[in-house]
């Protein structure tokens, strides 16, 4: 048997090798110890996980409206019923500004008795954190008709928001009107409401 036609001369010859017999279709390779583990699911650490937030759906503004009762603080203050509101927005994670207008059922008259008249209050306050569950707040604002003078005072106001669930909030707060007519100058009064945030 002869060189085959396209070898050069002087060169060596050699018959191929046969094919190896796990060449066919059902061949599967044998698995190895050296093959890569399966990585570990990393666990869920507590703070991946997302907080409670008392944001609604018209976010970034906070409406909210309710009701509840203005302590009066002092032999002749009286305590009376009052609906509650709230028009705010967010401007940050952490802040908003809020008007709180409220109408006080019932005021008292020159001589300390309680009447039938009200007293209108409109302050306007910085909120904290106003999405978690508990937001201070303090602002300025004015006061109508305290203690039945027909006057607008000025007031100091400060409290608590406390955020029960999504939509509804519970305010804890003082009041600090200071009055020109009054016979000691200052009326200071504390209030609970609870209010429905839409």
């Amino acid at each position: 048997m002869g060189q085959p036609a396209n070898t050069k001369p002087g060169s060596t010859w050699q018959k191929a090798s046969p094919l190896p017999t796990n060449s066919s279709p059902d061949w599967q390779p044998v698995p190895t110890t050296e093959q890569p583990a399966a990585q570990p699911t990393p666990a869920v650490q507590l703070g991946d996980q997302p907080k409670p937030s008392a944001q609604t759906s018209l976010a970034p503004w906070i409406v909210g409206l309710g009701g509840g009762v203005r302590i009066g603080v002092g032999n002749d203050e009286p305590t009376d019923g009052m609906v509650y509101g709230r028009i705010g927005r967010e401007i940050g994670k952490d802040a908003a500004i809020s008007l709180r207008p409220a109408y006080i059922f019932g005021n008292v008259g020159s001589d300390g008795s309680s009447n039938n008249q009200g007293a209108f209050q409109m302050p306007l306050t910085l909120d904290l954190y106003p999405n978690s569950p508990v937001s201070p707040y303090a602002g300025v604002g004015v006061a109508t008709n305290t203690d039945s003078n027909g006057n607008a005072d000025a007031m100091i106001t400060g409290g608590l928001d406390i955020n029960l669930v999504k939509h509804l909030s519970l305010s804890l707060g003082l009041n600090y009107i200071l009055e020109g007519s009054d016979q000691d100058n200052r009326d200071v009064e504390a209030f609970t409401v609870l209010y429905y945030r839409f």
